[in-house]
């Protein structure tokens, strides 16, 4: 199902890091919050642990959403990752509001998932940011309150 974004975060980041050949120092990439594991607590910090065993389906996504975490603090002197929650505000929730009033969105393992979410005009502020002075590293954007998903249907989005 994700065949095509795998391949983006893994062959695109490559040619995206060939730019360090003319010079550039910064690159910043996206990652994704989807990748630790499902202990301790709902607020994850950067160094909470990684998915080691992920189940088969989504086994190359979470391969994928490492190699950038992992590839681009490697390959470039100011490589930056960006994991992002998932987007909500005007232009990246709308198609997503319809069915998720309907109740038409399927819920996994009864919602016992907790996600992190981040606004979008939020999430542009922090790629700014880290743009024009943030450091090397891998970064959670995300808003300071996970939601399990068994709520999501009646607080989101805010």
């Amino acid at each position: 199902m994700f065949a095509a974004t795998n391949e983006l975060r893994t062959s695109g980041t490559d040619n995206l890091l060939a730019a360090k050949l003319a010079g550039t120092r910064r690159v910043v990439a996206q990652g994704h919050n989807f990748i630790y594991e499902q202990s301790g607590g709902p607020v994850k910090s950067e160094d909470d642990p990684l998915v080691e065993r992920p189940i088969p389906s989504a086994a190359r996504t979470i391969a994928a959403i490492r190699y950038v975490d992992r590839t681009v603090p490697l390959e470039v002197p100011e490589g930056i990752v960006l994991r992002y929650g998932t987007f909500y505000g005007p232009g990246a929730s709308e198609s997503l509001l319809d069915p998720l009033r309907k109740r038409q969105l399927p819920v996994i393992g009864g919602g016992t998932g907790i996600w992190s979410f981040i606004e979008i005009t939020d999430a542009a502020a922090a790629t700014l940011a880290a743009i024009e002075h943030g450091e090397h590293g891998v970064y959670n954007v995300v808003d300071s309150d996970p939601r399990p998903l068994r709520s999501g249907c009646r607080t989101w989005p805010r």
